[in-house]
């Protein structure tokens, strides 16, 4: 299956067109996930990845029993046309513990500013020192197709196999 079939791509981009389009302004309300669902005739799960992308994208904010409202959007944001899911777009995945208040931003930073200086995008996801939710955010990484992966394992006892 393409990645263009996707369903919550397809609500992702719907919902991104009609924002871009401006026929979801900043502060309007989208249609709530249950309507979603029932618009588009997928579960739950499915609108909420949709959503989550464009949260992740900071075009929407999503407020717990209230809804998901449009943002308003960074001028210096809308001009740039890089699209992290477009295949030419050089992408490196970074799968981090946690970050502590110092060091880790520090850290998070430096990899940043390298990875721009070299011409890749940065995906940063959490595991939250949850050995799951790792694998799954390696997961998420590898399926998004990014170039390279730099993982700060969770502590434990054994070396996680999926990063081996």
């Amino acid at each position: 299956m393409s990645r263009d079939n996707f369903l919550y791509l397809q609500i992702y981009n719907e919902l991104k067109g009609k924002i871009d389009d401006g026929i979801y302004q900043t502060g309007a309300k989208l249609p709530s996930d249950e309507e979603l669902t029932n618009l588009f005739k997928v579960s739950m799960i499915t609108v909420k990845k949709a959503l989550g992308i464009l949260k992740d994208e900071e075009l929407v904010q999503r407020i717990p029993g209230v809804g998901t409202f449009v943002k308003e959007r960074d001028p210096s944001m809308v001009d740039e046309k890089i699209d992290i899911r477009n295949p030419t777009t050089k992408r490196i995945g970074v799968v981090l513990e946690h970050v502590s208040s110092s060091y880790g931003l520090d850290l998070l930073y430096k990899i940043d500013q390298l990875a721009e200086e070299k011409g890749y995008k940065t995906l940063i996801r959490f595991s939250y020192y949850d050995r799951e939710k790792e694998n799954g955010e390696i997961d998420f990484l590898t399926n998004s197709q990014v170039d390279g992966l730099i993982v700060m394992p969770c502590h434990g006892v054994y070396y996680n196999p999926k990063i081996i």
